[in-house]
């Protein structure tokens, strides 16, 4: 995107909501957001949850994903050009995608622990939302919003694999990738296709909050897998592990909201 301003869902809805609806996908350079102290606070409050996140219990052997999910409805109530609406809470409840876009764990009720409060209300978190959902145009509306704490650490010699499914969609409107950090890895590149397989671009999520996002309605994307920087050290552990929250973000079908049930994409 052009220029060095920061983005703020309140400033900068009509131009990230542009730019994701001409091309399709858009990535934002970390240093953009304003949200230095915000961030800071998160990692502090948000350290020993990532180190304790629970194995993907549906991910192939050997795929070094850990993880947590979590739900939200947005309310959207735009006003005078400015973005505006609440985000409420709703029932945890399984995460299901149909088989045509999920081919590895679609057609299945997926039961993952659920985010913690100080995540998914955290300052950071809330105002990422916000602007994820003025990309997406969810300026009037319901709109009901997953989130996925994802730390992919791969074994000794081996990969970890973001995307074990290969290159696909969600069955949403949108999708927000956030990077929150990348430690002793490598690879990790994520890419956006067109629906006859051509690669429209790439990019690699180095810096806290590089982001990507996507219009899965129209793109698909995948993310290569990541290896361990140092295969052999001389003394102490090597670690390596790639931790970001994915956004997902689709017009509610209920007028009231989904509060029962299993949450379905697609």
């Amino acid at each position: 995107m052009p220029g060095g301003e920061h983005l703020l869902a309140e400033s900068a809805t009509e131009e990230v909501a542009r730019r994701l609806s001409g091309q399709g996908w858009m990535f934002v350079n970390g240093d953009r957001f304003a949200l230095a102290k915000a961030f800071s606070r998160f990692r502090t409050d948000s350290h020993d949850t990532w180190e304790a996140l629970p194995a993907d219990p549906y991910a192939p052997p050997d795929t070094g994903r850990y993880r947590r999910y979590g739900r939200l409805l947005w309310q959207g109530n735009a006003r005078a050009g400015r973005f505006r609406g609440r985000l409420l809470r709703v029932p945890h409840l399984p995460y299901h995608q149909k088989a045509e876009f999920n081919a590895l764990a679609g057609g299945i009720d997926r039961t993952f622990a659920p985010l913690p409060d100080h995540i998914s209300g955290s300052a950071l978190v809330r105002r990422l939302l916000r602007f994820d959902l003025a990309a997406a145009g969810a300026g009037q509306g319901l709109w009901e919003v997953d989130m996925h704490m994802v730390r992919i650490a791969p074994g000794p010699g081996g990969l970890g694999r973001p995307a074990p499914e290969g290159v696909h969609r969600d069955g949403l409107d949108a999708i927000a990738i956030h990077l929150i950090e990348a430690s002793g890895v490598e690879g990790g590149v994520s890419s956006v296709f067109d629906d006859e397989g051509r690669e429209l671009g790439r990019v690699r999520l180095t810096r806290p909050l590089d982001s990507l996002l996507v219009d899965d309605r129209r793109l698909r994307h995948f993310t290569t897998p990541v290896r361990r920087r140092h295969t052999v050290v001389t003394a102490g552990p090597s670690r390596g592990w790639r931790d970001v929250l994915l956004v997902g973000m689709r017009r509610s079908t209920s007028v009231d909201g989904p509060t029962t049930g299993t949450r379905r994409n697609g």
